[in-house]
C-alpha cells in the first residue's frame, strides 16, 4: 500500500480534493487479486531464521526475516529469501515455521509479505485485502483466492488495474486507514464495464465522472457512444486552489473531464468540452 501525499501540486497552483484531507495521507491498497496478477513470482513459504541487529537506544528495529519455498504458486520463486519488517525492539519474535505468502517484485526480492499462520488485519504490506472490501482472515480464504484468480488468468487477462475508493464502512477502510481517503487496487476485470456503463446515469457527479475516467480500460464503440453525450454534461463541483497566497474557487466539470480524456485516450478528436480545466488533475476523477 502506498501513501500518496497530503496535496496535489501543479506549477504555482495547490488542489486539495473535498473528500481528502489536507493534513493527512491518503492510502492506496493492493487486493490480493491484483497482488496475484501484478507478480510474476508466488510461493508460500516457511521462516527458518530470523536475523536481529544489535540493539540500539532506539525503540525500533529492523528484523530480517529468512525464509524457505513450500510451494510456487506462480513462476519459479527461489528456494531462499528474505525480507524485512521494522517492529519494536520488544516485540516477541516470530516463531520457527511461521508460514507466509510472499511475492516477488523480481526474482528475489520480495515486495509483499502476508502471514498465513496469524493473518493480521492490517499493516504495511502484510493485510491480505479482498475486491469486495474485506479483510481475509483465514489461510484457507487467502490461498483459496489466489488459486481462483490464477484460475481466472488461465482464460482472462485483465487490462491492468482499476483503483477504487474504499467505502469508510467496510473493513479494508480501517485496514488501509492513515487519517484520509483510501483506495484499494483491483484487476480491471471485464465485470467492470456493465458496473461503470450502468453508474454514467447515476445522479451522482462523482459516481459519472469516475466511471467515464474508467472505462478508459474497455475501448469500444459501444462505450465511445456512451462517452460522446457525456462532453456535455451539466455536473460541477468546486475546486479551492491556493495562488500567490490567495485562496481561489474554480468550478469543474468532473464528467466532462473525464470523458474528454478517456475519448482522446483512445486517439478519438472530439472537441474539448465547455469549462474543460487542463491542470485538473485526473486523480480527482478515480
Amino acid at each position: 500500500m502506498k501513501p500518496l501525499g497530503k496535496a496535489i501540486r501543479l506549477g504555482s497552483l495547490i488542489f486539495f480534493a473535498g473528500r481528502a484531507c489536507a493534513h493527512a495521507e491518503i492510502v492506496v491498497g493492493d487486493s490480493l487479486d491484483w497482488l496475484v496478477v501484478s507478480h510474476d513470482h508466488v510461493a508460500t513459504t516457511k521462516v527458518i531464521r530470523i536475523e536481529v541487529p544489535i540493539p540500539t537506544s532506539s525503540a525500533w528495529m529492523e528484523r530480517t526475516i529468512v525464509v524457505q519455498r513450500e510451494t510456487s504458486l506462480k513462476g519459479t520463486p527461489p528456494e531462499h529469501s528474505q525480507f524485512s519488517r521494522r517492529v519494536a525492539e520488544r516485540e516477541a519474535q516470530l516463531p520457527i515455521g511461521t508460514e507466509f505468502l510472499v511475492f516477488f517484485k523480481d526474482t528475489t526480492q520480495i515486495d509483499y509479505a502476508i502471514n498465513l499462520s496469524s493473518p493480521p488485519a492490517k499493516g504495511w504490506h502484510e493485510v491480505a485485502l479482498s475486491m469486495d472490501f474485506n479483510v481475509l482472515k483465514t489461510k484457507k480464504v487467502i490461498i483459496d483466492t489466489v488459486q481462483a484468480r490464477l484460475a481466472k488468468l488461465e482464460h482472462e487477462r485483465p487490462s491492468g488495474f482499476l483503483r477504487l475508493a474504499v467505502p469508510t464502512d467496510k473493513p479494508a477502510y480501517m485496514a488501509l486507514w492513515s487519517g484520509s481517503a483510501c483506495f484499494l487496487n483491483v484487476p480491471a476485470d471485464s465485470e467492470f464495464k456493465t458496473k461503470f456503463m450502468e453508474e454514467l446515469r447515476s445522479p451522482d457527479v462523482k459516481s459519472r465522472a469516475t466511471a467515464a475516467y474508467w472505462l478508459a480500460k474497455y475501448p469500444g464503440q459501444d462505450v465511445v457512444g456512451a462517452l460522446k453525450p457525456l462532453l456535455k454534461d451539466p455536473g460541477t463541483d468546486v475546486m479551492q486552489t491556493f495562488k500567490n497566497n490567495r485562496r481561489q474557487d474554480i468550478t469543474i466539470y468532473p464528467v466532462r473531464q473525464a470523458a474528454y480524456k478517456t475519448l482522446t485516450t483512445w486517439g478519438i478528436e472530439v472537441p474539448q468540452p465547455a469549462g474543460y480545466d487542463p491542470d485538473y488533475p485526473s486523480f480527482f476523477l478515480e
